[in-house]
């Protein structure tokens, strides 16, 4: 696991668990960014701390303690909140955990890949049919700026067409037959 370094300096390890009794309770970047994460959502006003508290089963004291980095971040807790906030556990890790930054979890352009994940793991193991070696790095990058400049095609094709009309066909009036008209 990569370390980081703490608002103090200190080497931390970047884990979603750990002994913080023996830190002094200081959080480590994948604690801060999930703690950040489920305060966002409090905020915005998707569920009040004492409602947390009562599905948590918690006094509302001990869930601000845990939010505010007083008490542990267990995983438990928050695949708990994640649930009730209704945050996406799989955004949220590849957010904070491989991205580094908890307010890329809202990024469209991650949502995108995500997206891609399931499927392409699922092409992969049924149509293979032997295994498949890790990529190098000049095919990671070769491949990654194929598929990016792919999707990048696609959705200014989708602006295209929702920007405007071709080959229209042209629209005639019909003519009105009213009181006026000729016989």
């Amino acid at each position: 696991m990569a370390t980081q370094r703490d608002h103090a300096g200190a080497d931390v390890e970047n884990t979603l668990v750990w002994n913080e009794a023996e830190r002094g309770c200081v959080a480590t970047a994948m604690s801060i960014g999930h703690r950040a994460l489920i305060n966002h959502h409090i905020a915005q006003g998707a569920r009040s701390c004492a409602d947390l508290a009562g599905d948590l089963k918690i006094s509302r004291r001990q869930l601000k303690r845990i939010l505010s980095g007083e008490t542990p971040l267990r995983i438990e807790a928050i695949v708990a909140l994640y649930d009730l906030l209704g945050i996406d556990r799989e955004r949220a890790l590849m957010a904070i955990g491989v991205l580094g930054d908890w307010q890329r979890y809202f990024d469209t352009n991650l949502g995108v890949v995500l997206q891609l994940v399931q499927p392409v793991l699922a092409k992969l193991e049924t149509s293979a049919e032997f295994a498949i070696e890790p990529l190098t790095g000049p095919a990671v990058a070769r491949f990654s700026e194929w598929l990016a400049n792919a999707i990048i095609a696609n959705e200014e094709q989708i602006r295209s067409r929702r920007d405007s009309f071709a080959d229209l066909p042209e629209v005639r009036r019909p003519i009105r037959r009213g009181s006026d008209a000729a016989v």
